[in-house]
């Protein structure tokens, strides 16, 4: 049984951090004057502007903000301003056991999904994958489906997603926890503390600027790895700029079907929850049912706790 976080109120504050790479300032900015538009009092972390090599600055500034961010009591909600890399990196500056207490909602997506399995398997959190302030949330990728449904989240409302855009690889309903994220990154937590637990559970995987090849190496990886094993159903979100060349005879789409042949459980792809627009929050770690035939999750229980 995981924890969850209490829906927000109007005036909670938001803290911002930058677990990954860098971010361009002024996406930040639209960002933050958005949060505020909404009524919250959004918050920087002291360290966010800092550059170091690739990273938001170093390992030990980025931990000492998101460490700071998830035990403070006056903050409600973390969400991580962009993704890229490095998250991955911190772990082993964060404190479990200081952290745990104090379960609140954290987004993001992309390279967060590691702070995602963490959270989720260190500290019993459930976690929402859903957009990032520094992103194109803030700029050319903002859209009113994105924001209602970051909006929602925060306000405790676990809403289900219809995708009627979507495209039905295999037909049928399934119900399970929702775990996943960025393939590469579920890829690489394999050997790791915090490995993916994908035994009954509905799988969400999306990716971005991977070759058709590189997808299918890392589907084969976790079919060898026994991570789709157990696997109930299956949510593909846009895999965006991954498609195959116009000329290569064969589909990205196409390569994915051959990777979970075999599986037979609902599947569904194109689904509006990645890089593209929009993109959908929705909670990790409670139980969704998939209907693969009308293209849409429903949360089977609450996201947030009802305790306030």
């Amino acid at each position: 049984m995981l924890h969850k976080p209490r829906p927000l109120a109007p005036g909670d504050r938001i803290a911002v951090v930058a677990p990954s790479s860098p971010f361009e300032s002024a996406n930040l900015d639209r960002g933050l004057e958005w949060l505020r538009a909404q009524g919250y009092d959004a918050v920087v972390a002291q360290s966010a502007h800092q550059r170091h090599r690739y990273l938001a600055g170093t390992d030990a500034a980025r931990a000492t903000d998101l460490q700071r961010a998830l035990v403070d009591p006056t903050i409600a909600a973390v969400i991580c301003a962009r993704g890229g890399y490095g998250s991955a990196r911190l772990l082993s500056h964060l404190e479990a056991s200081a952290i745990r207490p104090h379960c609140k909602l954290v987004c993001g997506f992309s390279d967060v999904t590691t702070l995602h399995l963490w959270l989720n398997q260190a500290c019993g959190w459930v976690t929402f994958h859903g957009p990032m302030i520094a992103t194109r949330f803030a700029g050319e990728g903002f859209d009113s489906d994105t924001a209602t449904s970051l909006l929602a989240a925060l306000r405790g409302e676990t809403a289900a997603v219809h995708a009627p855009d979507a495209r039905t690889a295999v037909p049928g309903r399934a119900h399970g926890r929702l775990v996943g994220g960025n393939l590469t990154l579920l890829c690489h937590s394999i050997g790791t503390a915090h490995e993916v637990d994908t035994d009954g559970a509905l799988l969400l995987i999306e990716d971005v600027h991977e070759s058709p090849y590189r997808i299918d190496r890392m589907l084969t990886h976790l079919r060898q790895a026994g991570k789709l094993v157990g696997v109930r159903g299956v949510i593909v979100g846009e895999m965006e700029d991954c498609a195959a060349p116009d000329d290569a005879g064969y589909t990205l789409d196409e390569v994915i079907a051959d990777c979970l042949s075999g599986l037979s459980v609902p599947t569904v792809t194109h689904f509006p929850i990645s890089h593209g627009a929009p993109n959908h929050t929705v909670a990790l770690g409670i139980e969704y049912e998939l209907d693969a035939d009308a293209k849409r999750l429903l949360p089977l229980e609450p996201s947030h706790r009802s305790d306030g």
